[in-house]
């Protein structure tokens, strides 16, 4: 059922029911299951990131983390049908998927098969001088280790992870963000 204007759904059962509704007379669609999706796997991705120092940790969370950043333009997908535009149609048609394509190669190795797309590249300095080290607590003499993560296999092979995972993200967002757009046009009629 989709709803015009400001009616409300005569079975709405609370405020989470009532948002779900879709507006195409006057101003912006709300896609709530596809909002949540991103915003989980944005927050997912932090804390992914806060683990970067963590192998068994890490590579306990990117299974999870590849598949809510999947789940997200198979969310919008679903969540559209039966209020699709026109022009959403034509443009969704269109949309590259192919990097949530990778993703999704990636999730399932990772998930299903238990196979580790990504690959630590350890850094260690010893007896370092703490004026070359501004950005961290250090003092002279200590060691410094880093830690970088890139993809092993795919399509991303050798990028780095979280730079890639962030820039998916934002292209999930501004996706989002369209399909919102092209599902507020007026359906013809």
């Amino acid at each position: 059922m989709v709803l015009r204007g400001s009616q409300r759904s005569p079975t709405s059962d609370g405020p989470e029911t009532a948002r779900r509704w879709i507006n195409l007379d006057d101003g912006p669609v709300n896609l709530p299951r596809s909002r949540e999706a991103l915003d989980r796997a944005g927050r997912m991705l932090d804390d992914l990131v806060r683990h970067a120092h963590d192998t068994v940790a890490l590579r306990d969370r990117i299974p999870y983390v590849l598949d809510l950043m999947d789940g997200v333009t198979r969310t919008i997908n679903a969540e559209s049908k039966g209020c699709r535009t026109p022009e959403f149609v034509t443009w969704w048609a269109t949309v590259d998927r192919s990097a949530q394509q990778v993703i999704h190669e990636m999730r399932v190795a990772e998930l299903k098969e238990l196979r580790s797309r990504t690959a630590s590249h350890v850094e260690v300095e010893v007896n370092v001088r703490a004026i070359d080290y501004s950005d961290l607590l250090v003092s002279d003499g200590d060691t410094v280790t880093r830690i970088s993560w890139v993809f092993d296999g795919g399509a991303f092979h050798g990028q780095p992870v979280f730079g890639t995972l962030r820039d998916y993200l934002q292209k999930a967002t501004e996706l989002l963000e369209e399909a919102k757009r092209k599902l507020a046009t007026k359906r013809a009629r």
